[in-house]
């Protein structure tokens, strides 16, 4: 005995997803080859790099307004929640910019394990991406610098 299975016609709409989404990453590739090319292969500073507008307070706030949206706080929800939000909020900031300070000098590091696999060119590239971050981090995480002597290079 045998049964004839036929295909389900959910398959082909499977096969015009995946053609649909390659199609879009491969123009999302192709345009970000053709910008980075124009712009003489420099690297992009990202958003990250742009030191925080703010203190904890800054983000404090931010976190409340987050909250209160997202969450449709009441005003005896808000008058509760608030003063938890402010008592962590410098804490939270805090932690955000030491583990951010760690990123940037992982990055340092990994651009010192490259270096010497690239050509000359190449090199330079790289130092002229590592001045900027360099000069990025003294900017903004001067405090950190001066708590972790190893980070002056």
């Amino acid at each position: 005995m045998s049964e004839k299975r036929e295909v389900s016609p959910a398959v082909p709409a499977i096969w015009k997803i995946f053609a649909g989404l390659l199609i879009i990453f491969l123009s999302g590739t192709g345009l970000g080859y053709v910008v980075g090319a124009r712009s003489g292969g420099d690297f992009a500073t990202p958003d990250s790099v742009v030191p925080p507008s703010g203190t904890g307070a800054a983000w404090t706030e931010r976190a409340i307004a987050g909250l209160t949206q997202s969450l449709d706080l009441t005003e005896t929800q808000l008058s509760l929640v608030r003063p938890i939000v402010e008592r962590r909020g410098g804490k939270v900031h805090l932690g955000r910019e030491r583990a951010l300070f760690q990123i940037y000098l992982e990055l340092l590091d990994l651009h010192d394990e490259i270096s010497p696999l690239l050509d000359e060119a190449q090199q330079k590239k790289l130092a002229k991406s590592r001045k900027k971050m360099q000069l990025t981090i003294r900017q903004r995480f001067q405090s950190f610098i001066d708590d972790e002597p190893t980070a002056h290079d």
